[in-house]
């Protein structure tokens, strides 16, 4: 039986824990997404799934609560339950959201309308809002685009890791290719 979560949980002063609302067997509790930064402009760490209205709504109440909006989005991987929600999200929220995401080839990234700013977000690159820098780091295996991001020390804040799928809070991932890994 797994743990249960709280569709919200505030994990530090920088980092808040939003269930995406697919609890599955592939998504356990629910895809974790990740509110990050302490200003008005945050970033989301992945998206949830398409037409998930209670994320939407979720997502949305703890926005208004923070006072915030999204200044970016990172996907850590093609999944429909991490990149499946971007329209959705973008559209609720800020279209103007740059979508950060390391390149797929191999199933091709699914075509992102054109309003959508995809950027490829590279090994090393860094994204920075207020309150929080996330350093990417390619970590192929569970798929081969798969991301992992670092969340930097800042002063005397906490310095964190998202993972993906690459790790998971309970059970196994499931891994495309090790080769890469």
């Amino acid at each position: 039986m797994l743990s249960k979560l709280p569709a919200i949980e505030q994990l530090s002063p920088r980092i808040i824990r939003i269930l995406g609302c697919n609890p599955g067997t592939m998504t356990l509790q629910g895809t974790n997404t990740y509110l990050v930064g302490t200003g008005k402009k945050r970033v989301l760490v992945d998206a949830g799934e398409r037409d998930n209205k209670a994320y939407i709504s979720t997502l949305l109440g703890v926005l208004g609560e923070q006072k915030a909006t999204l200044s970016d989005v990172i996907v850590t991987h093609w999944h429909s339950d991490h990149l499946g929600g971007v329209c959705d999200v973008l559209q609720a929220t800020n279209k103007e959201a740059t979508v950060h995401k390391f390149p797929c080839f191999d199933p091709p990234d699914e075509g992102l309308p054109a309003w959508v700013t995809l950027k490829p977000l590279m090994h090393h690159q860094m994204v920075t809002v207020e309150g929080a820098t996330l350093k990417a780091y390619y970590t192929p295996g569970h798929t081969s685009d798969h991301l992992s991001l670092e969340l930097l020390r800042e002063g005397n804040d906490e310095a964190g890791v998202f993972t993906g799928d690459c790790i998971l809070g309970e059970s196994s991932t499931i891994f495309e290719d090790l080769y890469d890994y």
